[in-house]
């Protein structure tokens, strides 16, 4: 992606930096001395700066460029040099130029030359941006969840080990003899070396390592319960449950139960933690509990479960997706099934997480939201194809990669840290799936044999 040129502010001036230019070469610099700035000391720095960058007045130019391709090996500076030195805001001005290597006499020199630099760059891509090659060795190695199919118990997880040229399918049933994963395998999220699974119809949360596939607990539940979707906060677990119209927290390192609320509308499937919030999609479950109180809404906890608010989204809303990077939350909403017979769609409906304010709407039949490596983009399956919204230059739906076959049912798609797209293809919904490795340039690379139902995806 290209960037047109920032504009720095210091007393009584305005100067044209191109910051796509500093942030190569700040790269290059630290790679040549050993020394960068951590990635908190960027953030505060840097927004002592205006930078007039389209829409993402939270993270600049720069952090992006050094957060994708900063040498992790590298040491930082002593917070001394950052106060000292570097403590003015002229001062950081010429910090910039001073890493980038060059020796500023005279300000227009060093501004004529960035101007100059910036000459060269277009205007931004519209596509998913491939993610920046780094010095380190990075693999597409993923655990991919396939779902199974109800009342079979034959959820399952494929790993892809890339650093070993390893791919094995029913790894939890491999690594632990006599043990399933259960029926309906709908969610799953990562831990440090832990996997939590939320298996639906076997009512339970499994727990096992990555590292050699061992089961390490279970959190079991009973009664008219069906836990469905897992996040993780920075101290507990959430698992919203579909039947039991509530959302569990849970301790993950002791993998403990600890409570359970009611959400405040029927049916919470997708939750996500977002900013010391813990949101629930209260979906309705389509047309059988769509004239419920609190069906379509969105459900707003405090991180200890105390309900704060309750917002409409759209009829049978289903999956949640928040974006750390601009702090925006993304509800998708199906629609009913007898609204879709009448020729009415779904949509998606963009939220500032800090103010629950509505930004922005699309009107698209989307299912399975996953964003972009770089976070500047929103993946779905629509249609039976890939498609994308462009989140920061424009709001268009376009079809990222269409299916070949009409027949097949792609079920999610996914931005590997490489830049190539995996598309989860389900098939017919009964038999073992098929995992497609699409390049950047969407030239299929690969086709990997899955369970029965991929959908969800954990690159690590």
């Amino acid at each position: 992606m290209f960037f047109k040129p920032a504009l720095l502010y210091s007393p009584g001036k305005f100067w044209f930096i191109d910051m796509k230019i500093i942030a190569d070469n700040m790269v290059k610099y630290s790679s040549k001395k050993k020394c960068c700035f951590l990635r908190q000391e960027l953030r505060k720095e840097s927004m002592n700066f205006q930078f007039c960058h389209s829409e993402r007045s939270e993270e600049s130019i720069l952090q992006k460029h050094l957060k994708r391709k900063m040498d992790s090996s590298v040491t930082s500076l002593h917070q001394n040099d950052i106060c000292g030195k570097y403590s003015s805001l002229m001062g950081k001005a010429f910090l910039f130029f001073e890493l980038l290597g060059m020796t500023i006499k005279n300000w227009k020199t060093g501004i004529f030359i960035s101007i100059l630099l910036s000459l060269a760059l277009a205007s931004c891509v519209q596509e998913p941006t491939d993610p920046a090659a780094t010095d380190q060795n990075i693999y597409d190695n993923a655990m991919v969840l396939c779902e199974g199919m109800w009342y079979h118990n034959n959820a399952s997880i494929t790993k892809i080990d890339r650093e070993n040229s390893e791919i094995v399918n029913h790894f939890y049933s491999a690594s632990n003899s006599g043990l399933n994963l259960g029926d309906l395998g709908n969610s799953f999220v990562k831990y440090g070396d832990t996997v939590f699974v939320a298996v639906t119809t076997s009512k339970t949360i499994e727990a096992f390592r990555i590292s050699d596939g061992a089961h390490v607990g279970r959190i079991e539940f009973s009664g008219h319960n069906a836990p469905r979707d897992i996040c993780l906060g920075p101290e507990f677990g959430y698992v919203t449950d579909l039947y039991g119209h509530s959302i569990h927290q849970f301790d993950p390192k002791k993998i403990e139960y600890i409570k359970t609320v009611k959400t405040g509308g029927p049916a919470p499937e997708g939750c996500v933690y977002a900013n010391g919030m813990i949101i629930t999609a209260n979906s309705g479950y389509g047309d059988y509990l769509a004239e419920e109180p609190g069906a379509g809404t969105i459900s707003i906890f405090d991180d200890h479960l105390n309900l704060r608010d309750i917002l409409f989204v759209g009829p049978n809303v289903v999956e949640l997706a928040y974006n750390t990077r601009t702090y925006k939350l993304y509800a998708m909403y199906y629609n009913t099934p007898s609204a879709r017979e009448k020729g009415e769609k779904g949509g998606i409906v963009e939220y500032n997480i800090g103010s629950m304010e509505k930004l922005r709407e699309w009107t698209v039949d989307a299912t399975s939201m996953a964003f972009s490596a770089g976070g500047d983009s929103l993946l779905f399956i629509s249609d039976k194809n890939a498609g994308f919204i462009d989140l920061v230059s424009n709001s268009e739906v376009k079809i990222l990669i269409e299916n070949p076959d009409e027949n097949e049912n792609w079920y999610s798609v996914h931005h590997s840290p490489t830049g190539d797209f995996w598309v989860c293809n389900a098939l017919n919904h009964q038999r073992d799936g098929i995992l497609h490795i699409y390049s950047i340039d969407k030239v299929l690379k690969e086709s990997i044999n899955t369970g029965v139902n991929p959908r969800r995806v954990i690159f690590y």
